[in-house]
């Protein structure tokens, strides 16, 4: 008898040691309860928005800039003549004497921009490294600048208008001397990456007609030039503004009859270079 309750008391103590139960847990009901993990919730990322296009005066400077630079690029390089007959002040692009739309005025301020630390940085130039102590900056309204000073060492009056149209995205940067334009840089967008050019270096006297007057129409994307129709002019009879309405301007631009003598005509196809 003791040997069967010894056995016994064995059963009880392996059948509590070692076995699980695999049956399901249940409720007051007696019904199996059953549990779930939560699903992890994520948390719902917000999508950056678009980056907007920058545009202003200085954004579309640097965008001149780059054109002018990759016009005399192709110009250098596919160039097969040296012809070294100069013309007005500056000689031919041809030669590599004279580098296409190079603009005093708006090197001298394509940094200007609606932000108050640019405008600054522009005007300190004019006083501090142009020497003009009596230089002014006036915002006349937005995309709007104006310069005015005096020339170093001089009694000459300049006024230096830079402007910039967002709704046709076109620049004009235009030096004056005592009232007397001296040169202007015009850039005007015309649609499927096509742009107009302007420039004309006088030197403000209104008794002689306009020297050094070049103009282009030219297609320009993703930092390639296609194509483009340039003319650069000894003389001409009268400066006609094209900012801001360069849309309307198509290639009876170059035919207009206020030119006295156009020194260099080049075209380009996007393979030749004509001239």
């Amino acid at each position: 008898m003791k040997n069967i309750t010894i056995l016994l008391l064995l059963v009880m103590m392996f059948s509590l040691s070692g076995c699980v139960s695999t049956a399901p847990v249940q409720d007051s009901t007696e019904q199996p309860v059953v549990t779930e993990t939560p699903p992890v919730i994520q948390p719902e990322v917000t999508p950056e928005p678009e980056p907007k296009p920058q545009t202003g005066y200085a954004v579309t400077a640097d965008l001149i800039f780059e054109i002018a630079e990759a016009m005399q690029k192709v110009i250098t390089d596919l160039a097969q003549t040296t012809d070294k007959t100069p013309y007005g002040k500056f000689g031919d692009p041809i030669n590599g004497m004279f580098k296409v739309f190079s603009s005093f005025t708006l090197t001298n301020t394509r940094k200007l921009s609606e932000a108050p630390k640019d405008m600054d940085g522009v005007l300190t130039f004019w006083k501090e490294d142009m020497h003009s102590a009596d230089a002014q900056l006036f915002h006349d309204a937005p995309h709007n600048y104006r310069i005015t000073g005096t020339y170093y060492l001089s009694e000459r009056k300049f006024e230096i208008i830079c402007r910039y149209d967002p709704e046709t995205g076109a620049l004009q940067a235009m030096c004056s001397d005592n009232g007397n334009i001296r040169d202007t840089l015009e850039f005007v967008p015309l649609g499927g990456d096509r742009y107009a050019l302007l420039n004309l270096v006088g030197d403000g006297n209104p008794d002689i007609a306009y020297a050094d007057y070049e103009k282009v129409i030219v297609t320009y994307r993703d930092g390639k030039i296609l194509e483009f129709h340039y003319a650069s002019m000894f003389t001409a009879r009268a400066y006609r503004c094209i900012y801001p309405n360069g849309p309307n301007l198509d290639e009876s631009w170059f035919d207009e009859d206020y030119y006295i003598k156009i020194t260099k005509e080049i075209t380009y196809d996007g393979t030749k270079l004509t001239y």
